[in-house]
């Protein structure tokens, strides 16, 4: 195939944030959290950026072959952590990747497209955000609202009740604030269509964790104290949380999905109206969170497999989200008598590939592709009204 000619996206040098100034100028600029490492780390000898022998290490693939399509389209596209902002779209250093090659660019880029792959969690993240999109004209893939509503369990609840989990506010973990939401929770339950998929145990979930950390299951029987007991064993984090309470839901024998049963989630990878791939994950023998990072394992699955009622419920929250171009995760799970919830959104799902398992790296690897084409059509305008060859739901 023919590499597309460079173009000249939305950064010029006559652009008044760029003019007389010395920053390189980048297409498609993508800022992760700071478990990679900035292209200026003197201290930091390896030429990627996500070191070796941490479990972080194989991303340097997905994003290097992402980095790779970008100039397969004509488009530049650099890499920086959240600790290289320095302004409204720019960053002090950067990674580009080229001729199977990582290379440090230790100099000022600018770029009014972001792909956000930084959760906006913890206090010098939020300021670096903030600093990042304070000019009106940067514009973020995904919506950065987006981030922050899919961070927050308690609001996603608010904006879902009738497809999302019933979710009440406990705060830091007190008995007098565990009381109230139980009472506030049961008040929600009895009025619920479908209480009876409630009649069981409590989950106390941190309202901004991810990967089913810090996520306790416990007995409506307990006592507070046995509660407490277990809230502080499990506090894989060993920090201050602010918890919610919901109810458990039996969900062992909701999902069967090809040769897959068990205690299962569904994952929807959307962008925008458009379905881009499925996955299930599907908890250890014993374990009621599905993570992987709490033992679970993880199924791509064709979208003829996905049941009418998931595609259903996720055309619905794609309606009422009403944001800008993004792409995430919604993830289900169906209760034991048929019931279908919406668990949780995720604003930054994986790119990443398992290592030593070609199918699933043919699969992330459309996945990029599809994004990147995604970032091609938002970013030049004589091509804006063509169309994602994907599964619209």
């Amino acid at each position: 195939m023919k590499k597309a000619s460079p173009v000249n996206f939305f950064v010029s040098r006559n652009d008044p944030v760029v003019a007389n100034s010395r920053m390189e100028l980048v297409d498609v600029l993508v800022i992760y959290e700071n478990v990679a490492k900035s292209a200026s780390d003197s201290s930091y000898a390896e030429m990627m950026p996500y070191p070796k022998n941490t479990p972080y290490y194989d991303y340097n693939f997905p994003y290097s072959y992402l980095l790779e399509e970008c100039e397969k389209k004509g488009m530049k596209a650099g890499f920086a952590t959240i600790a290289d902002v320095t302004g409204p779209g720019q960053v002090s250093s950067f990674w580009t990747y080229k001729n199977n090659e990582w290379k440090r660019n230790n100099r000022n880029a600018f770029s009014k497209f972001i792909f956000l792959r930084c959760p906006p969690e913890g206090k010098s993240t939020l300021v670096s955000l903030e600093l990042l999109f304070s000019n009106s004209s940067i514009i973020s893939f995904s919506d950065l609202s987006l981030s922050y509503l899919f961070l927050n369990k308690l609001e996603t609840y608010r904006l879902f009740p009738e497809i999302a989990i019933p979710t009440v506010e406990v705060g830091i973990f007190t008995k007098k604030n565990f009381e109230e939401a139980r009472k506030r929770l049961a008040e929600i339950v009895a009025n619920h269509p479908h209480r009876h998929d409630f009649e069981g145990d409590f989950v106390i979930k941190d309202n901004y964790g991810s990967s089913g950390i810090n996520v306790v299951k416990v007995s409506q029987n307990m006592k507070f104290s046995q509660i407490e007991k277990k809230i502080c064993s499990e506090n894989e984090l060993s920090k201050d949380v602010w918890y919610v309470l919901q109810p458990h839901i039996q969900c062992d024998k909701g999902f069967v999905i090809g040769e897959h049963s068990g205690t299962i989630d569904l994952r929807l990878w959307m962008i925008d109206d458009f379905l881009l791939q499925t996955s299930l994950r599907i908890a250890k023998v014993g374990e009621f969170r599905a993570n992987l990072h709490q033992g679970g394992s993880e199924f791509f699955i064709p979208q003829s497999l996905i049941p009418q009622e998931v595609l259903s419920a996720a055309s619905g929250i794609r309606k009422k989200l009403q944001c800008a171009p993004s792409f995430y995760g919604l993830d289900f799970i169906r209760s034991n008598s048929g019931n279908v919830y919406f668990i949780e959104g995720n604003s930054s799902p994986g790119i990443d590939w398992v290592i030593g398992d070609p199918a699933h790296e043919v699969r992330q690897k459309r996945a990029i592709q599809k994004l990147v084409e995604e970032f091609f059509i938002l970013l030049d305008p004589a091509i804006r009204s063509r169309t994602l060859v994907l599964g619209k739901l």
